[in-house]
């Protein structure tokens, strides 16, 4: 259990983290689909639709 601070400190790290992860696949995904063919992926299908 924890005060309401520690709690919303917490929250507000979880958040930034979750953003930052967030980003980063939305990145690849573009970065992927720019381009016709396999670009970062190597082919990795199940690694794509795990993003997606």
């Amino acid at each position: 259990s924890g005060t309401t601070k520690e709690i919303g400190t917490l929250y507000l790290i979880f958040s930034v983290f979750a953003g930052m992860i967030g980003t980063a696949f939305s990145v690849l995904i573009r970065l992927e689909l720019a381009a016709p063919g396999v670009q970062f992926l190597q082919g990795d299908h199940q690694f794509y639709k795990f993003i997606i």
